[in-house]
């Protein structure tokens, strides 16, 4: 299988509101992407981030990326403070500015590609913690969407 399998994936950060975030909160809380990678293997690559921003707040947004889901848990807008048994399973990170998006009248998306962020997943599973480092307010908390393009190896 040369290049591996590409898989796109789409999640919602659970728990999202439509209260004003302050920057360093995270957005809705753990976002898990299960069975992400092929069972047989547990490795892959992230080769694209995509953002799906319905409000239009353009907010720059830090993606940490983690191989188990972090012991101390991504509260909806509050500060995320990694625990110190958290930090081994972190795979790498990913940092969206405000001038990434590109705007329509009411909308906006944002796209980070050619990563190429290598990670090794035990239970298959993906977890992200999503951190604005702006102030943003959602419409609805649906209006925020994280999409990733996986290669699996």
């Amino acid at each position: 299988r040369a290049g591996g399998r590409l898989v796109q994936r789409a999640a919602y950060p659970p728990g999202m509101d439509t209260a004003a975030y302050a920057a360093n909160d995270v957005l809705g809380g753990t976002i898990p992407f299960t069975q992400i990678v092929r069972p047989d293997i547990l490795t892959g690559k992230l080769e694209a981030l995509r953002i799906i921003d319905l409000s239009a707040q353009n907010a720059e947004t830090d993606f940490f990326f983690f191989a188990l889901a972090p012991t101390s848990l991504a509260a909806n807008n509050a500060a995320f403070d990694m625990s110190d048994d958290t930090v081994p399973q972190y795979q790498g990170s990913v940092t969206v500015a405000a001038l990434d998006y590109d705007a329509g009248a009411d909308w906006s998306a944002a796209t980070i590609d050619n990563l190429r962020m290598s990670m090794v997943l035990p239970t298959g599973n993906l977890y992200v913690v999503a951190i604005t480092r702006a102030t943003p307010t959602y419409a609805t908390a649906a209006d925020f969407q994280l999409v990733l393009l996986f290669r699996q190896d």
